[in-house]
């Protein structure tokens, strides 16, 4: 029960992360929209300026100034989402490709347990001797597995790892991770982007291990998994969409050793909430109710 638990907070504090960074992502697209859209009407003469105001700040030269600045930050924005997006694609389907070029049939052992997890269809089995395990792919994700892998680890570790790996797959991790790290680049202006990217990072890999030891039933297995493959992993690029079983080392190892309490982290410093929440507010407000 504990173990379930524990599985359920980690899972529901990616969730809040990662939904919390796509909802900041939103909001200041919103945000910026609205402004854009209320100088536009004042600069058609649509909407006029309120007569409080000072004589510059209801002047076509301040609203000319304000929209270009708006315009200019909603393209970086947007560009550099794309940007970062676009090259996370392309990486994936490179990656995706050199699997596929290398990929051989699964040996006995596996194929039981893949078939055992209801796997069939999406584990890749590589004839490459370095040991590691990862899953990709954004639409239908699958878990790479080597053969050095195999090699490396005993049934029990071996199953730990798939289960660990089986849990990115189901909750389409690549995928959010493709899209939460071109979200948190984008929004390279707020410090609070990349807090909740962080966390999301560490939440998802720290679910998956409390998921792999509630099927397991202990934590031996993946213990001694991860304890192997730490020295021996090759690094893989940094820009794929991906997610494997060496993320988030230190807090995994901590949660192993001291349990989940050791392996708390808040998910974004209160004050960096407080404070993007309320410059927000305070922009939309001013776009929608001062001097236009």
């Amino acid at each position: 029960m504990t173990s379930t638990a524990n599985h359920h907070n980690h899972h529901y504090r990616a969730l809040l992360s990662f939904y919390g960074l796509l909802g900041l992502f939103t909001g200041a697209l919103g945000v910026l929209g609205v402004g854009i859209y209320q100088d536009w009407l004042v600069m058609g003469h649509r909407l006029t300026s309120v007569r409080t105001c000072l004589t510059f700040f209801r002047s076509h030269l301040w609203y000319l100034a304000v929209l270009v600045l708006l315009v200019a930050l909603l393209a970086v924005i947007l560009g550099r989402f794309g940007f970062f997006l676009g090259g996370q694609l392309a990486s994936s389907r490179r990656l995706t490709a050199q699997v596929a070029g290398v990929r051989i049939p699964l040996p006995g052992d596996l194929s039981g347990l893949v078939t055992r997890h209801g796997l069939t269809g999406r584990v890749f089995y590589t004839g490459d001797e370095a040991p590691y395990a990862f899953t990709c792919g954004l639409v239908r994700p699958s878990v790479v597995l080597s053969r050095g892998l195999l090699a490396s680890l005993d049934r029990e570790e071996l199953e730990a790892v798939l289960l660990h790996e089986k849990y990115h797959l189901s909750h389409y991790d690549p995928l959010k991770v493709c899209l939460g790290r071109a979200m948190a680049r984008s929004l390279f202006l707020i410090p609070l982007a990349g807090f909740l990217w962080r966390g999301y990072a560490q939440a998802k890999e720290l679910a998956a291990d409390r998921h792999a030891i509630g099927q397991m039933g202990d934590d031996l297995g993946l213990s001694m998994a991860l304890w192997k493959m730490i020295p021996r992993t090759r690094e893989l690029p940094v820009n794929v969409p991906l997610v494997g079983a060496l993320g988030a080392v230190e807090l995994r190892i901590a949660q192993l050793v001291g349990g989940p309490a050791a392996a708390r982290f808040p998910i974004a410093p209160g004050r960096q909430v407080v404070t993007t929440v309320a410059v927000l507010f305070l922009a939309l407000t001013f776009f929608t109710a001062s001097c236009a």
